[in-house]
C-alpha cells in the first residue's frame, strides 16, 4: 500500500526468533534421562529452525524481504499490513507466539 501520493507509508516487520524462548528442559527433568529422552529433547530443539524456515518461505511468497541479525530473522514489507501478515501466518498453520509483528509508519520527512 505504498504510494508516492500519500504523506504516510508503513513498513511491516515480522520478527522470527531462531531459538526457542524456553528450551524444553522439562523433557529431561520430568523423567528418566535416557537415550529416548535426549533424542526427544534434540527433536524439540531442532523443530524451531524448521518452523522458522517454513515461515520464511511463506512470507517470501508474499514478497517480504528477509534480513538476519544475531538470532533473529526479520521479514519486512511495505505492501502488506500487520493484520494481513498475522492472518496469513495463522492461515498457514503457525501460532501467534511463534512470531512478533510490528508496524512502523513513516512520513516523507521521517519516522512518526
Amino acid at each position: 500500500m505504498k504510494s508516492n501520493n500519500l504523506m504516510v507509508n508503513h513498513v511491516t516487520y515480522v520478527i522470527l526468533k531462531l531459538t526457542a524462548e524456553q528450551p524444553p528442559y522439562h523433557i529431561l527433568a520430568d523423567g528418566p534421562v535416557d537415550q529416548a529422552a535426549v533424542l526427544e529433547f534434540a527433536e524439540q530443539v531442532a523443530a524451531r529452525p524448521r518452523r522458522v524456515a517454513g515461515m520464511v518461505a511463506a512470507l517470501s511468497r508474499q514478497n517480504f524481504a528477509m534480513t538476519f541479525s544475531k538470532d533473529h530473522i526479520y521479514a519486512h514489507s511495505t505492501e502488506i499490513g500487520a493484520q494481513a501478515a498475522k492472518k496469513y501466518l495463522l492461515e498457514q498453520g503457525y501460532q501467534d507466539h511463534e512470531f512478533e509483528i510490528f508496524l512502523e509508519y513513516t512520513r516523507s520527512w521521517g519516522i512518526m
